[in-house]
Order: C-alpha cells, then structure tokens, then sequence
C-alpha cells in the first residue's frame, strides 16, 4: 500500500455560486468563445478509477482535457474553488492511473484540489449538489467515498495524518 501526499504551489480561487460564464476566451479568425468539447466519451467511461487502466497515453491526455471542462461547468454553476482544482487536473488523471486507489491512499495536501479526484472516483453524477445541503462537500469526506482516506480541507494537517496513517499500517 503506498500513502501518496499530494502538495502543490497552486493559490486558491474561489468561484461565487454567481451564474459565470463557462467559456475560454479564443481568439481566430473571427472573435469566439470555446465551450469545451461537445461530448466527453473518455470522462464518461470512467466510474471508478480503475476504469482509467486501459486508457493510452493519447487518451490520458484528452480525458484530462475532457475533466478539465467538467470541472469548469459544475464550478461555474454550484461555486467552489475552480483554480486549485484546474491545477492538479493532469495529477489527478496520473495518481489514479499508476496507483490503485483505495488500496493506495491519496491524501490531498489542500482539499481545495479535490474536485477531478471527486468525478474520477464515482462521484461525478452527485457534482451538481457540490456544497449545498445534504450534497457534496467541498473537500475531501471520508464518510463520502472510500478514496477519500482524510478528510482536512487546509494546508499541512495531510503532513501528520500520513505519517500517522504510515505508523499504524506498521503496528
């Protein structure tokens, strides 16, 4: 079993539940907004994590860009905090492709970043109730999923829990 914690430089931002736009701005041609893919055939096979295993390398890649989208329209439309969890998108995607969650425990350093773990881990079909009453919560919820083996929401408290967690596998 390995213990993974996830630490990363990303800032928080925090989305309103305001109505936000779900468009990158792009600029061709002719001035346009990109509103993602139409479809998302990768994101949509994935259940659980083991779901991933088969994909290829080419097809990492598009899932994370399909998971980015969908992070973007359950953000813009619940709140939530959209830029720690944009940042870890390609993370997200790689631990749960090398590792076998939930045997290997994924401890998130700031569960800010949360969000793709969330939809890679079944939960995707539950995102529309993300921080509302009797939903989602916003960070990690140990009573919510079996992938989510700590559940802090800030910085450094994942530091002692998965040294703690290390020693009591050993004893």
């Amino acid at each position: 079993m390995w213990f993974l914690l996830v630490v990363s430089g990303v800032s928080s931002l925090v989305v309103t539940t305001k109505p936000l736009r779900t468009r990158a701005y792009v600029r061709k041609a002719e001035e346009r907004y990109y509103e993602g893919p139409a479809s998302t055939p990768l994101l949509d096979a994935v259940d659980v994590p083991a779901d991933m295993k088969r994909c290829t390398m080419a097809e990492l890649k598009q899932l994370s860009h399909e998971l980015r989208w969908e992070v973007i329209r359950q953000v813009s439309k619940t709140g939530g905090h959209l830029g720690s969890s944009l940042g870890v998108i390609e993370l997200s995607v790689a631990l749960h492709y090398v590792f076998d969650a939930p045997e290997d425990r994924i401890i998130w350093d700031v569960s800010h970043q949360c969000y793709p773990h969330k939809i890679l881990t079944g939960r995707r079909s539950r995102m529309p109730t993300l921080r509302q009453q009797g939903g989602l919560s916003g960070f990690q919820k140990m009573a919510e999923s079996e992938y989510d083996c700590f559940g802090a929401g800030h910085s450094s408290t994942s530091i002692s829990a998965a040294l703690g967690m290390s020693i009591g596998k050993k004893t």
